[in-house]
């Protein structure tokens, strides 16, 4: 049962730092209107994307690695690259969002977005901070920083909603801030200081991190470029029911995370551990579906649209199924044929984009995400099933 429990922390804790982040987007909606709220709906539904896209691959890389070989070089070179990469996808995010058709330039609205930009930056550098945990079988102390981290940004949020004053979200970038460099000094402090960096290391991670940012494009590219093409108001919609769904993916993301490093040591079926992530996803999405239905009506006006979120729902169950291949295939090693992968898909969803923002983009849009995720599963699993190592794993 303890061990079990142990297992489980760092999925709970992640799911913790979801619900806050769906009661921070519920406060942005109560305290803002019109433009505002378009523009901070839609900013906080790219700025979570950009994060994805900009994520340098250095926690998959420092997971694969065997203990031996991580030292504190190793550490901060990682940490180094994932910083720079999450400041700039911060700001891209930021200027899109101004800069957009119909965005609000009002400064509480622009001082919030920047302050959401800045703990985005902080949170998603503090997941690269933390990896060292999995390593020791340490699955508490990897959850720890997120249960802190509610803990600490949860009652600045109430304390927005209940004073019904929108700037106090702007103090929510604090305290992102100090846990994640605190998280960094803890987890730096037990690694060794002599292990060798390996030549073209910055290029190694970053490989782990293009993999990452073209599997994440076709998910996101939807939102991305039709907010660049169609402007906050129309995207709102589509941005409201990322930024509801795609938070749950921290469920299969962070389970895949502790599988990479026990892959290295004990062989799982492929087939079996996608099935029952793609299964916890049908679950999830059911009873998301469900409440939806019942609950449109509560939702303001003009963010929500239930056919849209419907739609998106439909992509869950393969998307958290496609987590187990991408575990699979980077515990094996084979890290280069899910760069293919999310290569070929990442094509076929920019066409299957701009095709959309000329035809039908309040409805297709949608539907890209779903067709991404139908077809990268289709691709991954041909290409690991041709590779020895990964057909010996299968048999």
């Amino acid at each position: 049962m303890r061990g079990r429990t142990r297992l489980a922390a760092p999925v709970l804790a992640a799911g913790g730092t979801r619900l806050l982040q769906l009661f921070l987007l519920f406060v942005l909606i109560q305290l803002s209107s019109g433009t505002a709220q378009n523009t901070l709906v839609t900013g906080f539904a790219l700025l979570s994307s950009f994060a994805i896209f900009t994520d340098s691959g250095g926690s998959n890389y420092l997971l694969q690695l065997d203990e031996g070989r991580l030292g504190r070089r190793v550490f901060a070179r990682a940490m180094g690259l994932h910083v720079l990469l999450a400041v700039a996808g911060g700001a891209a995010a930021s200027a899109i969002t101004l800069n957009a058709r119909g965005a609000s330039h009002d400064a509480a609205v622009v001082t919030v977005l920047l302050a959401l930009a800045v703990a985005q930056t902080a949170e998603s550098t503090m997941r690269t901070a933390r990896a060292p945990s999995l390593h020791g079988g340490r699955d508490v102390a990897y959850a720890l920083p997120d249960l802190v981290l509610i803990g600490l940004k949860g009652p600045l949020v109430l304390v927005a909603l209940v004073t019904g004053v929108l700037p106090v979200l702007a103090f929510v970038a604090i305290p992102s801030l100090v846990l994640g460099t605190v998280t960094y000094l803890i987890n730096r402090r037990p690694l060794r200081r002599d292990v060798p960096v390996q030549r073209k290391l910055t290029l190694t991670i970053l490989e782990y991190g293009v993999s990452g940012s073209l599997s994440s494009f076709y998910s996101q590219a939807p939102l991305v470029l039709g907010t660049a093409v169609l402007g906050v108001s129309m995207m709102a919609p589509l941005a409201l029911a990322f930024r509801i769904v795609q938070p749950l993916e921290i469920l299969p993301a962070t389970v895949s995370q502790q599988l990479i490093p026990r892959l290295r040591r004990r062989r799982f079926a492929p087939v079996r551990v996608w099935a029952w992530f793609a299964m916890t996803g049908l679950v999830i999405a059911a009873v998301l579906a469900l409440l939806a239905v019942g609950f449109s009506d509560a939702v303001p006006e003009p963010s929500f649209d239930l056919v849209v979120f419907l739609v998106i729902l439909t992509s869950v169950p393969v998307k958290f199924g496609n987590y187990a291949l991408v575990a699979t295939a980077i515990g094996h090693g084979l890290v280069r044929s899910r760069l293919v992968a999310a290569a070929v898909v990442g094509v076929m969803t920019l066409a299957a984009v701009a095709a959309a923002l000329v035809w039908a983009p309040s409805t297709a849009l949608p539907a890209v995400t779903v067709a991404s995720e139908l077809f990268l599963l289709v691709t991954l699993s041909g290409l690991l099933h041709r590779r020895t190592e990964t057909a010996k794993v299968i048999a």
